[in-house]
């Protein structure tokens, strides 16, 4: 059910936001390591490896989360 609701979001910003915080929640906190590469996460969400890099790249420089390999930070608390 967890990827049902990620997959129903519109957009791969949405996708990756509703599934970066679902991590946050079950790590209860706000700083993660993602379970898998690029590839791999673009695959879980149906998506392209470079529209996956593409987009991680735009919500960090909208300061929406913080990328240091595997380890996500979300700054915001907004979808």
């Amino acid at each position: 059910t967890t990827k049902i609701q990620i997959l129903t979001q519109k957009t791969l910003r949405e996708k990756l936001l509703t599934y970066f915080y679902m991590l946050a929640e079950q790590n209860q906190a706000t700083e993660f390591e993602l379970p898998f590469n690029r590839e791999q996460l673009a695959r879980y969400l149906s998506s392209e490896r470079s529209s996956v890099c593409r987009e991680l790249a735009k919500l960090q420089q909208d300061d929406v989360i913080k990328v240091d390999g595997k380890r996500i930070a979300l700054l915001t608390n907004t979808l």
